[in-house]
């Protein structure tokens, strides 16, 4: 939800759902801002689509917060990362939307699309079977956020 106040430029609209019955877990968000490209392009001269942006800020420490947003932009570039990450271990999918472009990760594959119509903003959208949650998060942590991280950088 941060992304949507530092990156679109627009209000945020969020919507959770938890179906008890078949334990599955669905989150979504959506803004009507500027997209992944519009900024990730200012940081990444090699992004020219909207697709390859979404992929883009799929990867670890990918962001295009400014540094004075937070001082530092070390804790930055992990949020869309971790999701996947999720996702992956708790068989999941998602769907992003970044205007023109619809990506979706559904077991361990991706679909492209380009919009017939395009939807200004963006929507992240996933859902995660909370019987697949076999980990804890400190697990999660150690093995997907800082198990490579250099012990002498401070991230917070």
């Amino acid at each position: 939800m941060n992304n949507v106040a530092d990156h679109s430029q627009a209000h945020g609209h969020v919507m959770t759902q938890y179906y008890s019955t078949n334990k599955k877990v669905q989150f979504a968000i959506a803004d009507r801002g500027v997209g992944f490209l519009s900024n990730l392009k200012l940081k990444y001269s090699d992004i020219y689509t909207e697709g390859e942006a979404i992929f883009k800020a799929l990867e670890k420490g990918v962001t295009a917060t400014p540094e004075k947003m937070y001082g530092s932009e070390k804790n930055a570039g992990f949020g869309l990362y971790a999701m996947l990450e999720i996702l992956k271990e708790t068989k999941g999918s998602f769907v992003i939307i970044s205007n023109d472009t619809l990506v979706r990760y559904k077991s361990d594959n991706y679909d492209v699309k380009k919009l017939d119509k395009a939807w200004k903003g963006v929507v992240v959208a996933f859902e995660f079977d909370e019987a697949q949650i076999n980990f804890s998060m400190d697990d999660f942590n150690r093995n997907y956020l800082w198990g490579n991280i250099d012990e002498d950088e401070d991230y917070f």
